[in-house]
């Protein structure tokens, strides 16, 4: 899935409601997905985009990433 993180889409309550349909329509539970969505909000914008690729390796492509050094 691509996202543009320098659009509307890429803000954190976006990028969190992403993950948690994606977690739901993998089938993980609601408390599951909500405990995601804890640890997306415990650091910053960095740390969620770490937690977004920790827990769904490889589905998430992000256009802007600033973990990535140009």
């Amino acid at each position: 899935m691509k996202i543009d993180l320098g659009a509307p889409e890429g803000n954190a309550i976006e990028l969190g409601g992403i993950t948690y349909r994606v977690a739901r329509q993998c089938g993980l539970s609601e408390k599951a997905a909500k405990d995601i969505l804890s640890d997306m909000r415990a650091g910053t914008y960095i740390d969620l985009l770490n937690v977004m690729d920790r827990e769904f390796p490889g589905l998430f492509q992000f256009h802007g990433d600033p973990r990535v050094k140009r």
